[in-house]
């Protein structure tokens, strides 16, 4: 057989060898930053996503002085000495530090600039890059171990005019880091099974599915209701310990860790409450629906609502336009007529087993190139 011939078949196979592997390749990871450097004040929850040989980081960070803070990947997820352990920019193309959106060649790959903390000292995370960041972390290994880190200061971009600069942009200490790690989808679920005794024929089942670390996914429904009738829907702080009661003793007020006011969920995450969910409403058989996808609501990291309580209000939620005096903090909703705990699914539960599924499927795709090819090669020597 003609040696270009053999040379097409090989290389024919080596890229679908190359596709399976690539595709065991996670297109979602996530960093807590809860190891502590100079701050024991900031913490965070950062979301990483490639897709289309681009990466966005997406998240909140909160803790913050007012002001800008660099804002990069480190090279190892050493903590002996908390973030000062983890070394110097994740750099491994040797290049001198930069901004985000230099070329390759000018800039580090963990070079993400800087975040821009408010009055309030949070910081909403959206910085992206024009490169494939996840292959490049997870290449060679299932657990990445770079780090994401928040400086106390600017970052210079690299444009200081001196060493420092080259090197770290002078962005300063470092306040706070965490381990980037291959995000798996996580779901919860919350049975609203808690409330007054004269509303126990109401009953529902909310399902929380997180499609990527920052985004969440709510399917379920509510029976039982006065049909037609709207009811604020809410995620309060405490969890629903008690049968016969949602009050503020036990679910306490609306999960807001940002402290913001109460506002509608269609609105930026720093302009309401992480736990406003609106309105649900009754159709002609009492039944409401509950269908809605979300932003920056997070069922892991510091800001976590697993283990707080999903809450239905008497009333309808007037978003915050109400003008009443409890506008701004319940939306005049009323009542607490029903409530359930957030919980976590286990894999028995349907929170694991089509992860497992599809890596495996990965895995029998992957040794099947691989054998095949080896076999052609066989044949073909013969």
């Amino acid at each position: 057989m003609p040696s270009f011939v053999l040379a097409a078949f090989l290389l024919g196979f080596r890229s679908l060898v190359l596709a399976n592997v690539g595709s065991t390749l996670p297109r979602h990871a996530f960093a807590t930053l809860g190891q502590n450097g100079t701050s024991s004040q900031v913490s965070g929850a950062l979301s990483i996503s490639s897709f289309d040989s681009s990466t966005t980081v997406l998240g909140i960070v909160t803790g913050l002085e007012p002001g800008q803070h660099g804002f990069h990947i480190h090279e190892s997820a050493d903590f002996s000495d908390g973030c000062d352990s983890t070394g110097g920019h994740w750099n491994p193309f040797n290049t001198d530090h930069g901004a985000p959106l230099n070329s390759i060649n000018s800039k580090h790959l963990g070079d993400f600039g800087n975040i821009q903390a408010d009055e309030s000292g949070t910081a909403l995370v959206n910085v992206s890059i024009d490169e494939d960041l996840l292959a490049e972390l997870f290449r060679n290994e299932s657990q990445s171990t770079r780090v994401f880190l928040v400086h106390e200061d600017p970052d210079d971009l690299g444009l200081g005019n001196n060493n420092g600069s080259a090197l770290h942009g002078n962005a300063g200490p470092r306040l706070k880091c965490g381990v980037i790690s291959a995000f798996e989808p996580i779901r919860a679920r919350a049975v609203l099974d808690s409330g007054p005794e004269e509303h126990e024929n109401i009953t529902g089942t909310i399902e929380m599915n997180s499609l990527s670390p920052t985004t969440l996914r709510l399917t379920g429904n509510i029976s039982g209701l006065e049909p037609g009738s709207a009811h604020g829907l809410h995620i309060h702080t405490g969890p629903a310990e008690e049968a016969d009661t949602c009050g503020p003793s036990v679910t306490g007020g609306h999960y807001n860790p940002l402290e913001r006011n109460h506002s509608s969920p269609e609105n930026p995450i720093l302009e309401r409450h992480m736990g406003d969910f609106g309105n649900v409403v009754a159709d002609a058989n009492g039944i409401a629906p509950v269908d809605m996808e979300v932003e920056n609501v997070f069922l892991w990291g510091p800001y976590s609502v697993v283990g707080r309580s999903w809450v239905l209000h008497a009333g309808e939620d007037d978003l915050g336009l109400g003008g009443a005096s409890d506008s701004l903090t319940t939306g005049a909703a009323g009542g607490r007529i029903r409530c359930g705990t957030i919980r976590l699914l286990d894999s028995d539960a349907g929170g694991g087993d089509s992860n497992a599924d599809d890596s495996s499927a990965k895995a029998v795709s992957t040794s099947a190139a691989v054998a095949a090819a080896f076999l052609a090669v066989l044949f073909l020597l013969a």
